[in-house]
């Protein structure tokens, strides 16, 4: 009799999709913090408090997001895609979306489509099954 291994190696479409995720983190956190020391915000600190405070709370989420689309689960892919979803409507709807913003839906983008690969289907099937 054969055991199963206890512990499933992700495929390299879920590792790809896992940097991206983290790729897309960074970014944000970067632009977070270019947005929260312009002189937009020089004089109006709860504006800038409630900014940070978002922006840290969104970057904690997606980072466990990242990670569990890395352990397997399929309702953080499900999760990542909706969050894709929206980042795409206000990146075409808002007027001022920078480069930047299409710069970090591309990669969001991306990070979704290798969640969804046919390697990255099948370990989160054989993820399901394991548990």
């Amino acid at each position: 009799m054969t055991t199963a291994p206890t512990h499933l190696t992700p495929p390299k479409t879920i590792v790809f999709s896992f940097a991206m995720l983290l790729i897309s983190t960074a970014m944000s956190l970067v632009t977070l913090a270019g947005a929260a020391t312009s002189d937009a915000l020089a004089d109006k600190p709860a504006e800038r408090a409630f900014l940070i405070a978002v922006g840290a709370l969104f970057a904690a989420l997606y980072l466990y997001l990242a990670f569990r689309v890395k352990a397997g689960r399929n309702w953080a892919r499900v999760v990542i895609t909706l969050m894709t979803v929206f980042e795409a409507v206000s990146v075409f709807t808002l007027p001022d979306s920078g480069l930047n913003q299409y710069g970090l839906l591309g990669i969001s983008a991306a990070a979704v489509l290798g969640a969804y690969a046919p390697d990255s289907n099948a370990y989160v099937a054989s993820v399901r099954r394991a548990s």
